[in-house]
């Protein structure tokens, strides 16, 4: 079982060279030197590390020449993910955006438990204009009534990828890249994970845990930071015994004291450091 790790760092924002630089750091730190992980970054880096990552930019990845210029790059990311796992070689692909943060030892065995992918689920009804327009685009029905798995930082099965890129294509005649970029510029929003899964249909279960072992296996914390308010009670370096996710997330975007934030994420490592460090 092989896997593959892309990271989106397709967005220029103020707080993205910090927070990619951080990300790097707890995957090098986390990954066992016998599992090193493969990773490839889908956007721009500093000229420093250009020698010794793998970069492509997003339309290499889509193989299409240009992005629609109006496209936001929440929606670059979108695709670049859904587009590098259905393009890789690999079981699976373990797609990160800059904003994750690695907080428990990775490996195959960690991330594929019983080889199939850890899982975040969420409930419908937090966005549910994801998945009424992605029984729209796949005219599929998703895995699950009420939940699905939630947005990346996910884990994308490759076969369950390129057959949901071939969905689209098939049910509208048209190039997948075409038809789902063409809606989200004309508002009709979706996540590269709705699609996916829904495409998937009931063989998502045969690749991903579902929400019940999620539950004690999901790939994300409960400890993540989508805003600003979370900030006083964002603590991943604590939680609870029954929290076992091994990413947590920050979203970039409501990041105004970075340095705070930091000193959050890095407290994850203390416990590691030393011998425990994972070998």
């Amino acid at each position: 079982m092989k896997i593959k790790v892309a990271i989106l760092a397709v967005d220029n924002k103020p707080n993205t060279a910090i927070f990619f630089d951080a990300l790097l750091r707890s995957l090098e730190f986390f990954s066992p030197i016998s599992e090193r992980l493969d990773i490839t970054v889908i956007g721009e880096v500093n000229a420093k590390l250009r020698g010794s990552l793998n970069v492509h930019t997003p339309e290499e990845v889509c193989q299409v020449s240009s992005f629609p210029g109006a496209l936001s790059p929440w929606y670059r990311e979108q695709l670049a993910g859904l587009y590098f796992a259905a393009g890789s070689a690999a079981d699976y692909s373990l797609v990160l955006p800059v904003g994750a943060f690695a907080i428990s030892p990775l490996s195959i065995n960690s991330l594929l438990p019983r080889l199939r992918a850890r899982t975040t689920w969420e409930a419908h009804f937090f966005h549910p204009e994801w998945w009424g327009n992605a029984k729209s685009i796949t005219r599929r029905l998703p895995p699950h009534s009420y939940e699905g798995p939630t947005v990346f930082p996910g884990i994308l099965n490759g076969q369950l990828a390129r057959w949901a890129l071939d969905i689209v294509r098939r049910e509208h005649a048209c190039d997948s890249f075409m038809v789902l970029s063409d809606l989200a510029l004309s508002g009709r929003d979706w996540s590269a994970m709705s699609v996916y899964a829904t495409a998937a249909g009931s063989r998502f279960m045969m690749h991903h845990h579902d929400p019940f072992a999620s539950k004690g296996l999901a790939l994300m914390s409960e400890q993540v930071l989508w805003s600003g308010s979370q900030l006083p009670a964002f603590d991943p370096a604590h939680r609870t015994g029954n929290d076992s996710g091994l990413f947590t997330y920050v979203h970039l975007d409501e990041i105004s004291e970075a340095e705070r934030v930091l000193s959050r994420l890095f407290a994850c490592l203390k416990p590691y450091l030393g011998h425990q460090k994972p070998q």
